[in-house]
């Protein structure tokens, strides 16, 4: 005896079949439109606390401090790695420091000098003052885009 499925069962199996596909291609669409940022640094000290990232997309935001994406990263090892994906292309930075005492702020002296490690894009250098828009800017694509940011310690 054959058995056949209702035409209303084949109707609902073909929609659900129809919105995976569409959504997978949807996915697809929107990864091949956009781009990644991925930051590496290396030798974090000591390992407790947290890797606070925050990552910028105008000078504006950069400048006043509203990122469009900020990430906690715990610290347990030398190497961290962070990963922003499904970025539009153009131009992003990065701001970062070391909350070794994990208080969600850059810890500093009276006279405003971080006790801290703290970080920028392009490695860029803060002098008298956190390193300009213009010096840690970069542009992305539509790739994976690496930024390897050394930590800056002042209290060494």
């Amino acid at each position: 005896m054959k058995k056949y499925l209702s035409p209303k069962f084949t109707a609902i199996s073909l929609a659900i079949g129809l919105s995976f596909a569409l959504a997978a291609h949807i996915t697809e669409t929107q990864a091949a439109d956009t781009g990644t940022i991925e930051i590496n640094v290396d030798n974090v000290q000591p390992h407790k606390g947290q890797l606070m990232v925050a990552l910028y997309d105008s000078e504006a935001g950069y400048n006043n401090g509203t990122a469009i994406n900020g990430k906690k990263i715990p610290v347990q090892k030398d190497r961290i790695s962070v990963r922003f994906g499904g970025l539009k292309p153009g131009r992003y930075a990065v701001k970062m420091f070391h909350d070794i005492n994990q208080n969600a702020k850059l810890d500093r002296l009276e006279n405003g000098m971080p006790t801290e490690p703290f970080g920028f894009s392009n490695n860029a250098p803060a002098v008298m003052g956190p390193a300009s828009w213009n010096d840690a800017n970069f542009t992305l694509g539509l790739e994976t885009r690496t930024q390897r940011i050394k930590l800056i310690s002042l209290s060494e």
